[in-house]
């Protein structure tokens, strides 16, 4: 095997091939649940039909199995933007192109098939622990992803989720405590080199070598997520992500196991106990034996508190927030507080509440009442509305019932005069359902599209409400388009969507087309190099990236070159007689010649007196000479 390893050596084209029908399936599912209209969804539908070759073995062989999709930047990108969370947070996201996109499912796959025996035949099977994630993906006997409206649509998981607390909650209410843990920031602090040490120690051996989990397996998934993630901790969020869905919750599968064993300490002070878990939403239900006293009883919560709190950051580097709290169900307001706890709901997710039993109309007419009374409120600077307003009844609108009372003339007069004189700022409390409600009324959507249009100056905020405005449009407002393109991190974005094509003959290696790149598809210490590169780049390391650009050209000259030379004696000299016989321009020729001087300047290379950093536009400069280069010799 060569010395120079890629994600062809553990990723088979069969998750390839997995990644791209559970794509499809994520849009196909667009046409009937709102959910799924989102920005990504809305880009992947425009251009994955002209894109066969994803399709073909060719494709996964030479641009993914071998790593040369790092040096793709046109193709595999991933860009960075940012969108609100409640009390003025921000969150980081990301819009991945299609490829990108389709290899990050790929890697995830492989994950999901490598754990499944472990979660099955184990963890699954642990009495104590129920948790879900929104999605159920999983092969069959035939190594096909087995597919439903179930394996990607969060609500039916979430509604398991919620029941279940609900249900352990109403016996033995005198002896029974809830801790819900809530994590600080945890996308962002998942660590993946930790996940894998976690598989690597509790999944069984022949399982582990049958995946080629070894070391460097470990070291590809590794640098992929730095990656996808720009050398940073935690794991992408962008819209209708499921695989992050997946790698969320299985981070935490290993902390349900060690969390239950800091509560089997105290078994025998306990009646029952259950760990309940959505993603990252922990309810941790104990029931105490009847002899314990409430002195006993609080000091063993406080201390297994404390416990948990120090394994979950010693263990996975995750750190608990002041929202963790504790609801004593022998007191009626605290296990108020619970039920009231679980119907909040990320207000990315659309959670109407099925178990009231009211009426299709007699739901709206909640709704609108609601409505009204948001109407009156004001926003305080940190997005905190008045307490008695019931936000999540919104969510309701998402019932088929609901839906289609929309349509009535009546029901879009009354929402038409509760949108008179409303207040758009508003809108930002509970985005997508609002607009669902609005675009009821032709005339409540324009004035909410002028107060978009109107803005002079945007944030990260209005841009959600022009992207949610528009994924529920189907993207049919140019203006808005065109506007978001003055919000710096969206602008590359847009560009992207509104061209509604990917150049596979132009993906982004230099200037070259793709027959003078697939020239470089089987030198794997090039293209290691061309990694080393896109990542040093990345972190604008442009020192480190400078000796990698130097490596890349001398190793493809030497590739190229009819000589018995050895590798390691392959020098400037070589290289620069190989591009005069190649005919590259005398300018193009001299400032390779310099790339290798200022190599041994640059104190990555040679740490002495004599040597200086390389800055980024000197580093553009010898990059821009190096692709002309290789347009040449390619």
């Amino acid at each position: 095997m060569s010395r120079f390893s890629n994600l062809g050596y553990f990723l088979q084209s069969e998750y390839w091939d997995n990644a791209l029908k559970l794509l499809r399936h994520q849009i196909e599912l667009k046409t009937k649940n709102k959910h799924f209209n989102t920005l990504s969804m809305f880009y992947y539908e425009k251009i994955l039909a002209s894109l066969p070759l994803l399709e073909t073995p060719e494709y996964f062989k030479e641009r993914v199995a071998n790593n040369l999709f790092y040096g793709l930047d046109s193709e595999f990108r991933v860009i960075p933007y940012t969108i609100p969370k409640s009390n003025l947070g921000i969150r980081r996201q990301k819009f991945f192109t299609l490829p990108m996109r389709v290899l990050y499912y790929a890697v995830v796959l492989y994950l999901v098939d490598l754990s499944a025996i472990f979660i099955t035949e184990y963890y699954n099977k642990n009495p104590h622990i129920f948790s879900k994630y929104g999605g159920n993906l999983r092969f069959n006997d035939r190594k096909e992803i087995v597919l439903s409206s179930g394996s990607v649509w969060y609500k039916p998981h979430y509604q398991q989720f919620r029941r279940k607390v609900i249900r352990e909650i109403k016996d033995d209410v005198d002896a029974k405590v809830v801790l819900h843990l809530d994590i600080q920031n945890y996308y962002d602090e998942i660590e993946i080199s930790r996940l894998l040490h976690f598989l690597e120690w509790y999944l069984k051996p022949s399982r582990l070598r049958k995946f080629k989990f070894d070391t460097t397996t470990q070291t590809q998934i590794e640098n992929f997520f730095a990656f996808v993630e720009s050398g940073q901790k935690g794991i992408p969020q962008s819209d209708n992500n499921i695989a992050s869905s997946f790698v969320g919750w299985l981070y935490l599968v290993f902390a349900d196991l060690l969390i239950e064993q800091e509560i089997q300490r105290v078994v025998n002070k306990l009646k029952g106990y259950e760990i309940i878990r959505y993603m990252d939403d922990y309810y941790i239900l104990l029931t105490f034996r009847p002899d314990i006293s409430l002195f006993e009883r609080e000091q063993i919560i406080h201390e297994l508190a404390v416990f948990i709190a120090d394994l979950l950051y010693i263990e996975f580097g995750l750190r608990l927030n002041t929202k963790t709290r504790l609801f004593r169900l022998s007191d009626k307001d605290s296990r108020d507080d619970l039920l009231a706890n679980l119907k909040r709901v990320s207000p990315g997710y659309m959670m109407p509440d099925d178990e009231n039993k009211e009426s299709p109309r007699e739901k709206l007419n909640r709704i609108l009442a609601q409505l009204r009374k948001l109407k009156k409120a004001s926003l305080s600077p940190s997005f905190q509305i008045r307490k008695d307003l019931e936000i999540e009844v919104l969510k309701d609108v998402y019932i088929k019932g609901v839906q289609q009372l929309l349509s009535e003339k009546g029901v879009v007069k009354r929402i038409e005069k509760v949108f008179e004189d409303f207040n758009f700022d508003l809108v930002a409390i509970q985005p997508r359902e609002i607009i669902v409600l609005l675009l009821s009324s032709e005339a409540a959507a324009n004035r909410f599209e002028e107060y978009l249009l109107s803005k002079q100056r945007l944030s990260s905020r209005d841009v959600h409400l022009i992207l949610t405005f528009l994924s529920q449009t189907d993207f049919q407002s140019p203006k808005l388009i065109s506007k978001l393109k003055v919000f710096g991190a969206l602008l590359p974005i847009m560009e992207i969507f509104e061209k509604g094509e990917i150049d596979l003959n132009a993906p982004g290696y230099f200037a070259l087309n793709a027959s003078q790149i697939m020239k470089i598809a089987n030198m794997p210490d090039v293209i290691e190099q061309i990694r080393l590169r896109a990542f040093a780049e990345q972190k604008e390391q442009y020192s480190v990236a400078l000796n990698h650009l130097l490596n890349e050209i001398q190793s493809i000259s030497f590739h190229l070159d009819s000589t018995d030379k050895p590798v390691d004696k392959y020098n400037v000299h070589d290289v620069v007689r190989f591009l005069e016989k190649k005919m590259v321009p005398h300018e193009v020729r001299i400032k390779i010649r310099n790339l290798f001087d200022r190599r041994n300047k640059n104190p990555v290379s040679h740490a002495d007196t004599a040597a200086w950093p390389v800055n980024k536009s000197e580093y553009l400069g010898y990059r821009k000479q190096v692709g002309k280069c290789l347009a040449h010799i390619l």
